[in-house]
């Protein structure tokens, strides 16, 4: 069995679902992919022999070709859309191969999205045979694409579930603690989250801190009760997670986000943007975390100072829960999903 995987960049978290393709299903995969973007400079290692990486940049439309002429594989999964030469690989070769169309994108049905589905069943649906989806937000899109039920896939980001698992500790100590992980972006809304935190601080109480772990075109906020680590490989994550209480995710834009999915595994209640896909999944509302409007900073700060009232009792409750629903999906449960488009 072959498979071919077409990426633009590629994540630590998905390498660890590859690897459980190659090793359970003794699938031999290729991956093409951009060099990792610097604002997440992952290094990635696997000793599995039965995947090759092939780097975008220097594979052009015609190399990309002869790869699938060597290659010859049972499947060619294409994450997203955005490559022209990607598609029009898909294109010519549609005919002889399974071929798989990934994609996170929510469906909110605005004009835009409306319009862009007469383009997708015109130009992009009729090249793949199956889409491959994170939840059920993205497949309502793959619906409106043209996609019939039986041809949808879901399942289609995981973390790097064992990893995070052994992070997981129902019983650590309370640091008073809120956690932010991500880019330092706008659509992250991680300013929002400083100023939330700095009015709340009063009421709280200034033992506080706010726990920033992530790079980006924002400079950091400097405020004594914020602490910058910088970009942290995931390995290295033990210690920022063992100093911290509360998972905070506050973007205006998250297709998925896979954060939630490793906080949930290591057992960290959450707050979450409304807008943040893996909510569906990883959340369940006053179980093991809140909801809240990113457009709204007193929103955001009723939720934390919520969250900062409750006792030590009430916190290891949801973080069992948060641990149970972090098993939810796994590497291997998206190697099986991704098996039924070559099935």
């Amino acid at each position: 069995m072959k498979i071919i995987i077409l990426y633009q960049e590629l994540a630590f978290y998905t390498l660890r679902s590859i690897e459980a393709l190659a090793s359970e299903h003794g699938v031999e995969v290729h991956v093409v992919s951009k060099p990792v973007n610097k604002e997440a400079p992952f290094k990635f290692e696997t000793d599995n022999a039965r995947i090759h990486f092939y780097n975008r940049d220097k594979y052009e439309l015609n190399k990309l070709q002869k790869l699938v002429d060597d290659v010859k594989p049972n499947l060619i999964y294409c994450a997203g859309w955005i490559d022209k030469d990607y598609l029009q690989l898909i294109k010519e070769n549609k005919k002889n191969y399974n071929t798989l169309l990934g994609f996170d994108n929510q469906w909110h049905g605005t004009i835009k999205q409306q319009l862009a589905t007469i383009y997708g069943r015109l130009f992009l649906k009729p090249h793949f045979k199956y889409a491959f989806v994170p939840g059920e937000n993205q497949k309502a899109f793959a619906q409106k694409l043209g996609f019939r039920n039986e041809s949808i896939v879901t399942g289609a980001y995981s973390a790097d579930v064992s990893t995070f698992n052994a992070y997981y500790n129902p019983d650590k100590k309370r640091h008073n603690s809120f956690l932010y992980v991500g880019r330092y972006v706008q659509q992250k809304n991680i300013e929002m989250l400083w100023q939330a935190f700095i009015e709340i601080l009063p009421e709280i109480g200034n033992d506080w801190k706010l726990i920033c772990a992530g790079t980006g075109d924002i400079a950091p906020l400097q405020h004594p009760n914020i602490i910058h680590k910088g970009f942290v490989q995931p390995k290295d994550f033990q210690s920022i997670l063992n100093e911290s209480d509360i998972y905070i995710l506050p973007s205006t834009f998250e297709p998925w986000g896979v954060s939630v999915h490793e906080m949930a595994c290591a057992g960290f209640p959450m707050i979450l943007s409304k807008e943040v896909g893996a909510s569906e999944v990883f959340l369940e509302e006053g179980k093991n975390g809140f909801l809240f409007n990113p457009t709204s900073k007193e929103e955001l700060k009723q939720k934390m100072k919520q969250m900062a009232s409750l006792k030590n009792e009430e916190l290891q409750k949801m973080r069992e829960l948060s641990h149970q629903y972090g098993q939810r999906i796994t590497p291997s449960t998206w190697a099986k999903q991704l098996m039924r488009a070559v099935k």
